[in-house]
């Protein structure tokens, strides 16, 4: 909100949580942003040359994805979850119509390129927290790239949903289910084994 403030809007939209995410990024997002050369200054100059501050034509994000964003947050931060602050980001450049989408076209930058960057670095971090936390889990790689691919698909399904795409959002819930179903029995045989 201290952004839509900062330019005298009511209410923070898809523009303002991605420059508050350019702002005070993750570790892994300020990655990103360096990769794709996105900053403070370059942002907002794209911003003031779609002429959003001084048209009234600002582009807010729709009740649902406000309903989506704050319903996502509660369940990551009760269930501990990680990388927050990278599926908000995912969110906010879900959809082509999204002003922060808007803002990385116009910058020159490909969103679809930056959420599979985004989603490669999710993966890669939590194969590794998951092979720091849980040494035995080395000799079971398939059981990390599973839960990457969770992951994935978790953010895959965030997109989904913010698109308004409930098909698409029911295909990866099964998807997500099978890459449990497998977990589950690579936990069993490393239970079994010790």
């Amino acid at each position: 909100m201290e952004e839509a403030r900062m330019y005298s809007c009511q209410d923070a939209g898809t523009e303002h949580i991605l420059i508050a995410l350019i702002r005070n990024p993750s570790e892994l997002l300020a990655e990103v942003f360096g990769a794709y050369c996105l900053d403070l200054s370059t942002v907002r100059q794209a911003l003031q040359e779609l002429d959003v501050l001084h048209s009234g034509a600002r582009s807010h994000p729709s009740p649902s994805l406000v309903d989506i964003l704050l319903t996502e947050v509660a369940g990551w931060e009760s269930s501990g979850s990680q990388h927050i602050l990278e599926r908000v980001f995912l969110v906010v450049i879900a959809h082509a119509e999204y002003l922060a989408t808007k803002i990385l076209r116009r910058l020159g930058v490909d969103p679809s390129d930056v959420r599979c960057k985004v989603m490669e670095l999710v993966a890669q971090s939590i194969k590794y927290d998951v092979l720091q936390r849980l040494p035995e889990y080395e000799q079971h790689p398939l059981l990390c790239e599973l839960v990457a691919q969770r992951e994935q698909l978790h953010s895959a399904k965030i997109t989904f949903v913010a698109k308004g795409d409930l098909a698409g959002a029911s295909q990866i819930s099964e998807q997500t289910n099978r890459v449990n179903a497998q977990m589950r029995q690579i936990l069993r045989k490393i239970i079994h084994e010790t």
